[in-house]
């Protein structure tokens, strides 16, 4: 009797088991899919893409002196007519606007990820209490990231058409 008892209790453990885990409700979203597909990205995009073109038009601009100033010196020293200490004058200040360039470029490059940053972060955030606050509110235990690949989605579980409307009436 005891042994049917353990059996009838098993059975049930594992339908209840079985039963919970059909229960759980899985969803996924392409967050990269996600992101390009909103309103507010191509804004950002535009603005980044504005600041991007300020920081190479500064670059480019040191880098056309640069290269004028070595023109000057290269026809200076053509000519012979350059004592030594205006010679090593002038190389000693071509070398400085030449890592004054390469500092640029560093820091222009830092700026830009700093400003991508600034720009992106607060949506970023508020995608992802979106995708929670659906995700609570709609019953998903889980949400996955499709971008970072899966082996299988259906795509009836895929919340990205509806979180898109949602991020684009805010």
């Amino acid at each position: 009797m005891t042994g049917s008892v353990r059996n009838y209790f098993g059975i049930l453990f594992f339908s209840l088991v079985a039963y919970a885990l059909q229960a759980q409700k899985y969803g996924h979203v392409n967050s990269a899919s996600l992101v390009d597909s909103l309103n507010e990205t191509k804004d950002l995009i535009a603005q980044l893409s504005r600041y991007e073109k300020a920081l190479k038009e500064t670059g480019d601009k040191m880098i056309s002196r640069l290269q004028l100033n070595m023109e000057v010196y290269k026809s200076e020293v053509a000519t012979g007519k350059l004592t030594a200490q205006k010679k090593r004058e002038m190389e000693e200040n071509l070398e400085m606007e030449q890592d004054a360039v390469g500092k640029y470029q560093t820091n222009a490059t830092e700026s830009l990820e700093n400003k991508r940053k600034e720009l992106f972060t607060p949506l970023l955030e508020k995608i992802q209490k979106t995708i929670n606050d659906y995700a609570r509110s709609h019953g998903y235990l889980f949400v996955f990231d499709s971008s970072f690949g899966l082996i299988h989605q259906d795509p009836t579980y895929d919340l990205a058409p509806e979180l898109i409307r949602i991020l684009n009436q805010k």
